[in-house]
């Protein structure tokens, strides 16, 4: 598993996904994630297209930005500003809330 740099909550509950990230997943603008809370992480994987509809999706932004859910953020509580260490695997995007927020 690789580790990026972390990233911070903005106001509306979007995160950056890393250039390089995006680079490396061949991920573009409209790509659909689904969102699985596992605990303590949000686990980002591609949205197969006859996905369940109670299972929360997310697109992908040009800009590569991601919109978590409400509840999620919540359950993590993750507030603005908030830091979210980013992690991948070959397929997967892990995100997990920073121990060291300021």
């Amino acid at each position: 598993m690789e580790r990026y740099s972390g990233r911070t909550v903005d106001e509306i509950g979007r995160i950056v996904v890393h250039s390089e990230l995006r680079k490396k997943l061949s991920l573009t603008e409209g790509d659909k994630f689904s969102l699985t809370l596992i605990g303590t992480i949000i686990i980002l994987q591609r949205a197969e297209e006859n996905l369940e509809s109670e299972v929360p999706v997310c697109e992908i932004s040009e800009l590569g930005l991601i919109t978590l859910p409400c509840n999620m953020r919540d359950e993590l509580d993750l507030k603005v500003g908030s830091k979210v260490s980013v992690y991948n695997t070959d397929s997967l995007i892990i995100l997990k809330k920073s121990e060291y927020q300021d």
